[in-house]
C-alpha cells in the first residue's frame, strides 16, 4: 500500500511539473512577436533534428541577415517616434494632416530635426505650402520643445515662443555664434540694449535643448513583421494573423520521442488564439478611434483580463512587442491603443508641462491652462484646473509671478 503511494505521490508531481513547465513554455512563446517567435524556433530545430519548420509562403531564413520580407521599419522598445505618435492621438485633427504629421515624425534624424529640408520634404509627399507649414505646427507644438525643426536657430526658436521676446528671437536667429565666443558687448551694442539685459536672454537661450531627441531613442531596427492583419473599413474591423509569417512545426519521426516538439505546437496554437482574441477586443474598444471617428478612450491591461477572463500577466505578454499591419499602410505597435491613464491623470500631468514650461514673467493663468488643455483634447473647466493645480501643491499664477 506505501509502494503504491508512493508511486501515486511520484506521478502526481511529475505531472504537475510537467504541466507547469508547459504553462510556462506556452507564456515564454505568446510573449515572443514574429521575429523573436522564428529565431526561437531555428534555435529549437537546431537542438533538436526531430524538427521542421514549415513557411506557409515559403520564407527561407538568409544566412546572418535574418528575414528577406517586413512590412515596415520600426523601432523596438520606447523611442521618441512612439513617444510623438503618443501626442498625436490626442489632437483632435484632420485625418489628412495626421498622415503627414506621421510622415514628418519618421522623417526626422537622431537629433529630432527633420532629416531634409522643408521645400523637398513637401515635394515627396506633394502638399500645398500651408498644408504642410499647418502640419508641422502641429509637431513643433509637441513635447519635446523644439521637434521637428529644420535648424538649431529653428530650433531654439521654436523654445524661445513662450517668452514671446522679438529681442530674444533676433539673438536666436543672428547671434549664436557671438554667445559661444563671449562677445556680449557686441550684440548690446547691435540692439542699444542694457548688457544685463542681454545677459537674460543669452541665460535662456543657455537652458534651451540644442538636441530635443536627447534621451530618447531613435535607433532604427530590422524590419518587423506584423503579428496581426488589420482590414478596416467604414463601419467594420477585421482582424486576423498574419499567417503567412507564422511558421509551423513538424515532427519527422514519430518513433522518437516528441513530448516537447508537442508541447510547442500546442504553445503555437495558444498564441494564435489568444493573440486573436486580445486584438480584437482592444480594436473593438478603441473602433471610433481606429476608424478616425474619435479619440482614444481609456484602457488598461486589468480591464481587458477582466473582460476576458484572463490573467494580467497574460495579456501583458499577448501585447508586448506584437505589431499590428493596419490596411497593409502602417505598421504600429498593439500597444497603441491602450491607454493607462485615466482623464485627471493627463490633464495633471499636462497642467505640470504647461507651467513648467511658462515664462517666469508671465505665467499662465488657470483660464490659460484650461484652454491649452481643451486644444490637447481635454475639456475641463477653469474651476477644475485650479482644482487639479492645487492637488499638485503649485500656486496660483499670481503667486508664480517672477520679475
Amino acid at each position: 500500500m506505501v509502494i503504491d503511494m508512493d508511486f501515486k505521490l511520484e506521478v502526481n508531481q511529475n505531472l504537475k511539473l510537467a504541466l507547469t513547465t508547459e504553462i510556462k513554455l506556452a507564456l515564454d512563446i505568446l510573449q515572443m512577436n514574429s521575429d523573436q517567435l522564428i529565431k526561437y524556433l531555428e534555435e529549437e530545430k537546431n537542438r533538436n533534428s526531430n524538427i521542421e519548420i514549415k513557411y506557409s509562403n515559403g520564407l527561407k531564413k538568409e544566412e546572418n541577415s535574418g528575414f528577406t520580407e517586413g512590412y515596415e521599419k520600426l523601432e523596438e522598445g520606447e523611442n521618441l517616434i512612439e513617444f510623438l505618435y503618443e501626442q498625436l492621438r490626442y489632437e483632435k485633427i484632420e485625418k489628412n494632416l495626421v498622415k503627414i504629421v506621421e510622415f514628418l515624425i519618421n522623417n526626422l534624424d537622431n537629433r529630432g530635426y527633420l532629416i531634409e529640408k522643408k521645400e523637398i520634404l513637401m515635394k515627396k509627399i506633394g502638399v500645398s505650402p500651408k498644408v504642410f507649414n499647418e502640419a508641422l505646427e502641429i509637431l513643433h507644438s509637441f513635447e519635446p520643445v523644439g521637434i521637428g525643426a529644420e535648424d538649431l536657430v529653428e530650433c531654439l526658436r521654436i523654445q524661445a515662443k513662450h517668452y514671446n521676446s522679438t529681442l530674444l528671437n533676433n539673438i536666436i536667429e543672428n547671434n549664436l555664434k557671438d554667445i559661444a565666443e563671449g562677445r556680449i558687448d557686441k550684440i548690446a551694442s547691435q540692439y542699444n540694449e542694457k548688457k544685463e539685459n542681454i545677459i537674460f536672454w543669452i541665460k535662456k537661450i543657455k537652458k534651451m535643448n540644442p538636441k530635443p531627441s536627447r534621451g530618447f531613442y531613435l535607433e532604427r531596427s530590422e524590419y518587423i513583421t506584423p503579428d496581426i492583419i488589420v482590414k478596416t473599413s467604414k463601419d467594420e474591423i477585421e482582424v486576423v494573423l498574419n499567417d503567412e509569417k507564422q511558421p509551423k512545426i513538424i515532427v519527422k519521426d514519430r518513433e522518437q520521442d516528441y513530448g516537447k516538439i508537442l508541447a510547442i505546437a500546442r504553445a503555437l496554437e495558444k498564441r494564435g488564439e489568444t493573440l486573436l482574441k486580445v486584438t480584437n477586443y482592444i480594436l473593438q474598444f478603441q473602433s471610433s478611434f481606429l476608424l478616425n471617428k474619435g479619440r482614444l478612450k481609456t484602457l488598461k491591461i486589468k480591464d481587458i483580463a477582466y473582460e476576458l477572463g484572463y490573467h494580467e500577466s497574460t495579456i501583458s505578454r499577448a501585447v508586448k512587442n506584437k505589431y499590428l499591419n493596419i490596411d497593409y499602410e502602417k505598421t504600429v505597435p498593439l500597444k497603441n491603443f491602450l491607454l493607462f491613464s485615466s482623464k485627471r491623470e493627463n490633464a495633471k500631468e499636462l497642467i505640470c508641462y504647461f507651467i513648467e514650461n511658462e515664462s517666469e514673467e508671465k505665467p499662465v493663468s488657470d483660464e490659460e491652462l484650461s484652454r491649452l488643455l481643451s486644444c490637447k483634447g481635454i475639456d475641463i473647466s477653469r474651476r477644475t484646473v485650479s482644482k487639479y493645480r492645487e492637488e499638485l501643491g503649485i500656486k496660483s499664477s499670481k503667486n508664480r509671478y517672477r520679475r
